[in-house]
């Protein structure tokens, strides 16, 4: 009965740490594995937990908060400024010492998309805030997932330049990015192509931008 049960949540765990392998880029070969490594990791993801007992609830995906965690204090080693490095890795590690006391998942609060229709009442001004909310905001969280790609690029591209500071800041929104992406993609209960339907576009775009960022430091 264990392995059954056990493999697929393993698989799962161990393919939410993928955007670490994203943030030790060096170079634009780097980049590209790391691109293609999260869509590879997304795909073991969402078929480690798309079992009837995931759908039925009987089995739930578990991170131990580790999914966001690990690649984010990672990413916040690379902060040059000692101080902030470690005002940053603390407040992360309380962070996580909180939400898993309470077991809260704070990245999948973003998952669900925005109801439709929530503007047909009002002004056109306010519409146009509520839209642009929509696009800006954080939620769904699979309309980010190419930001992984994009901001690491952005980081071998400002690491090149000796810009150590926003790398690191670039780092941080790419194990953001990612880590955003992957919530989605450990969701049973939607079909997965209503996730794909924002995601791969997502990716798409990113990888897209990130060969800009790429091509520019070859420049």
């Amino acid at each position: 009965h264990y392995a059954p049960s056990y493999a697929p949540k393993l698989i799962a765990l161990a393919s939410s740490l993928a955007p670490i392998a994203s943030l030790n880029v060096h170079d634009e070969s780097d980049w590209l594995s790391g691109a293609l490594l999260q869509g590879a990791a997304a795909s073991a993801m969402a078929a480690s937990t798309s079992g009837g007992d995931y759908h039925l609830r009987i089995e739930e995906y578990r991170g131990f908060g580790l999914d966001w965690f690990a690649p984010l204090a990672v990413a916040a080693s690379t902060i040059p400024s000692k101080g902030l490095r470690i005002a940053a890795l603390a407040t992360l590690s309380g962070l996580w010492f909180y939400t898993s006391q309470r077991n809260i998942d704070p990245f999948a609060r973003f998952d669900p998309a925005h109801a439709e229709g929530h503007t047909h009442h009002l002004s056109a001004a306010a519409r146009m805030i509520g839209d642009a909310k929509i696009v800006l905001g954080p939620h769904p969280s699979r309309k980010w997932f190419g930001l992984g790609a994009f901001a690491s690029a952005l980081s071998v591209l400002f690491a090149s330049n000796k810009q150590k500071s926003l790398a690191s800041v670039a780092a941080l929104a790419s194990a953001t990015g990612n880590t955003m992406g992957f919530v989605a993609f450990r969701r049973p209960e939607r079909s997965l192509q209503v996730t794909l339907k924002e995601a791969l576009p997502s990716l798409g775009a990113g990888v897209a931008l990130g060969v800009v960022m790429v091509m520019m430091k070859r420049k």
